[in-house]
């Protein structure tokens, strides 16, 4: 029994340390636009946000998420979208989701590991 209960806490731990590990990281960024963003201002937000959260920003490249839009732009809220960030060499790092959404001049941005 006592067995049983370490293992089940172990696992527990281990599903703790696995959460923490790819949370998601926010930052306040300001802007002076106050209109929803364009694709370029998108991007280099979201490049602001990696480097606040000790990314080296060098390692990673936005991904065009349909083959040409850097910035997927929720279609009900055209100032939310996000942007994916991938290693500049494949497989040598996890990449990054960067959410975004715009209130006037605040941006607000979540920064989350892809798994």
């Amino acid at each position: 029994m006592a067995i049983c209960a370490v293992s089940f806490l172990l696992i527990i731990f281990a599903l703790v340390d696995a959460a923490w590990t790819y949370r998601a990281r926010l930052v306040i960024l300001q802007t002076l636009n106050t209109s929803p963003m364009s694709d370029v201002e998108a991007v280099e937000l979201t490049r602001q946000a990696l480097h606040e959260v000790g990314e080296d920003v060098t390692l990673f490249r936005p991904r065009a998420y349909n083959g040409r839009d850097l910035f997927a732009r929720n279609t009900l809220t055209p100032s939310d979208g996000y942007v994916i960030w991938d290693p500049v060499t494949p497989g040598s790092h996890p990449g990054f989701a960067v959410n975004v959404e715009q209130s006037g001049s605040t941006v607000r941005c979540e920064v989350c590991q892809c798994k």
